[in-house]
């Protein structure tokens, strides 16, 4: 059974991939950092947000190492940080292992 993909309908999607698309890194990995994160009520793990995985593969093949420790640190897209730490150097596996996107793990200030 095939999916088909469903464009993103919000244009703010479509500005920020031409943006991402040609920014400098540093700017790129400022608008990564500057993203709102929001958790689950339920769980309390970080929500991916529906136009995580376009924007953050557009900044994936850029293959930068400004972009891809502001990926393992900021990043969303669980599918993204693990190609990102299959690539990336020690510090940015370090840094992608302690993202809670990608071990799924609570932060530890909801153990209480």
């Amino acid at each position: 059974m095939r999916t088909e993909r469903q464009r993103p309908s919000a244009r703010k999607t479509y500005r920020d991939a031409v943006f991402l698309a040609n920014c400098k890194d540093c700017e790129a990995a400022n608008w990564l950092a500057a993203r709102k994160k929001e958790y689950s009520t339920v769980f309390g793990t970080p929500e991916t947000p529906g136009d995580s995985p376009i924007l953050e593969y557009i900044l994936l093949r850029r293959r930068s190492d400004i972009l891809d420790l502001a990926l393992a640190e900021h990043g969303r897209c669980r599918t993204v940080l693990e190609r990102v730490y299959e690539r990336g150097s020690q510090s940015v596996r370090a840094v992608a292992a302690l993202d809670y996107s990608f071990t799924d793990d609570r932060p530890s200030w909801h153990y209480g």
